[in-house]
C-alpha cells in the first residue's frame, strides 16, 4: 500500500458505535457537514453492511446533502485464511478441555502439561483475532478508502472524505492514514453537560486533528 500521489487528502473519522442520531448529534453533524466540503463517505463493520446502514437517520443525513456512501472492510479472501486458522485451533481446544475435564486427578504432570498446552493454544487464538480486528482490518479499510479516491481521477487535487467507525479502531485508523500521508482530524460523541439544564447531552466534538 503506497500513498496516493498529487493529491492533498483529508479524512475525519467520526467515532459512533450505532447508526441513529439523537438531537444534538444530529446538530453538530450537520455543522461539520456544512463547514467542509466531503467528496464522499465510507463506513466500516461497525454498521454491519450497507443495505441496513441506508435505513438509519445518519444515512438519510448524508443523502440530504448528497453525498455518496461506501462500505469498506476486509475482504472475505483476505479474512478466510485466518478464519480457518482459528477455527481450527479452537476445535483444537475444545478436543484438549474434553481430555482434561475427563482426567480423574488434574493435578498430574501430565495433566497439567495438557492444561499449559490449552493455555497455549487460547493465546495464540487471542493473539490471531486480535491482529485480524485491529491491525488487518484497518490495513483493508485504509486501502479501499485510498482506492475509492484513485477512482475518481486525477482532476482533483484535495480530496476530504468523512468515515464512521467505532471507537476502538479509531487510533489504528488514524494511525495507518496517516503513515499514508493523509491529514486526519478525529470526532468522538463525547457527554455535555450544560449548565442551564444540567442534563446529559450528546454532541459531536472535535477531539484531535
Amino acid at each position: 500500500m503506497r500513498p496516493v500521489k498529487g493529491k492533498e487528502i483529508f479524512v475525519s473519522l467520526i467515532g459512533k458505535e450505532d447508526k441513529e442520531l439523537v438531537i444534538d448529534e444530529k446538530m453538530m453533524l450537520k455543522d461539520i457537514l456544512n463547514e467542509f466540503s466531503f467528496r464522499f463517505t465510507t463506513i466500516d463493520p461497525t454498521y454491519n453492511n450497507l443495505k441496513s446502514f441506508k435505513l438509519t437517520t445518519l444515512a438519510g443525513m448524508l443523502n440530504d446533502h448528497n453525498l455518496p456512501c461506501y462500505a469498506v472492510d476486509i475482504p472475505e479472501y483476505a479474512q478466510g485464511y485466518l478464519d480457518a486458522e482459528i477455527t481450527e485451533k479452537k476445535e483444537q481446544i475444545a478436543g484438549l478441555e474434553a481430555e482434561f475435564n475427563a482426567t480423574e486427578d488434574q493435578t498430574t504432570f501430565k495433566a497439567q502439561n495438557l492444561k499449559s498446552w490449552i493455555d497455549l493454544l487460547k493465546d495464540e487464538v487471542q493473539e490471531k483475532e486480535h491482529f485480524m480486528d485491529m491491525k488487518l482490518r484497518p490495513q483493508w479499510i485504509v486501502k479501499k478508502i485510498l482506492d475509492i479516491i484513485k477512482l475518481g481521477g486525477p482532476q482533483e487535487e484535495t480530496v476530504r472524505i468523512m468515515h464512521f467507525t467505532s471507537k476502538k479502531l479509531m487510533p489504528e485508523l488514524k494511525k495507518q492514514l496517516e503513515d499514508m500521508q493523509v491529514k486526519v482530524t478525529v470526532f468522538e460523541v463525547l457527554p455535555l453537560v450544560t449548565r442551564t439544564q444540567r442534563q446529559a447531552r450528546t454532541v459531536l466534538q472535535e477531539v484531535s486533528s
